[in-house]
């Protein structure tokens, strides 16, 4: 209420999966992974006609697999993950604010 107002939100979330043959058969982290989802909403009314409203977002990274090692194989460089696993590694977390 009055001419400041908003909104604050969380999530604490965790989404993992258990697939035959993937990841040695233990469980992953899936695509959907984003422990920690923060948004910030703030508007103020300046008349009737005007007003201004900021927004900031914050999410962790999304899980990854990236390749560590490469093969050759008929003189083309292929890619390939030593480890095995599946979304073994996070992207850095996102932020923005408008």
């Amino acid at each position: 209420m009055g001419k400041t107002t908003g909104w604050i939100s969380y999530t604490l979330s965790r989404s993992e999966r258990k697939t035959p043959g993937i990841s040695d058969g233990e469980w992953f982290k899936n695509r959907y992974d984003r422990p920690h989802n923060l948004n910030v909403v703030v508007t103020h009314e300046l008349n009737k006609k005007s007003s201004l409203s900021a927004n900031f977002v914050y999410a962790s990274g999304a899980p990854s697999t990236f390749a560590d090692s490469r093969l050759e194989y008929q003189g083309w460089d292929i890619p390939y993950n030593t480890t095995g696993k599946r979304n073994n590694y996070r992207l850095p977390d996102f932020h923005r604010r408008t």
